[in-house]
């Protein structure tokens, strides 16, 4: 997106990222307590958890690549950065949910699974 689009400037987006269930879990037991709404590839999607808690988010990645989720969260901050807006990235969630996996780990650097936070520094200098 061109950072000077004054749709990119100013607006916080939210969006979730889930991650495969684990061995131990079962997949009726994640279809019971998660479900998304899906309305169309750039539309809103709406979460809700077990059946009362429902959040709406810009977008729901499933299963995306983490260089795809660079290209749709990562990149868009640099480009913005670099034509002097302010940008953040926070994760958020519990323990075991993704964030540092998604974010990035030292030990993943020039692989396929290299963080968003890598990917950005390297789009930066």
């Amino acid at each position: 997106p061109d950072a000077h689009n004054s749709d990119a400037l100013g607006h916080v987006r939210s969006y979730a990222r889930l991650r495969p269930l684990l061995k131990r879990g079962h997949p009726s037991d994640m279809q019971r307590a998660l479900t998304i709404d899906r309305y169309g590839e750039n539309t809103q999607r709406t979460i809700t958890l077990g059946g009362s808690q429902r959040f709406t988010l810009n977008r729901v990645f499933e299963g995306e690549s983490q260089a795809a989720v660079y290209a749709a969260l990562g990149a868009p901050l640099v480009d913005a950065a670099l034509a002097g807006i302010h940008s953040s990235l926070i994760a958020y969630g519990p323990t075991g949910a993704g964030k540092t996996f998604t974010l990035g780990e030292t030990n993943r650097v020039g692989t396929p699974e290299e963080g968003v936070v890598t990917r950005t520094l390297r789009g930066l200098y």
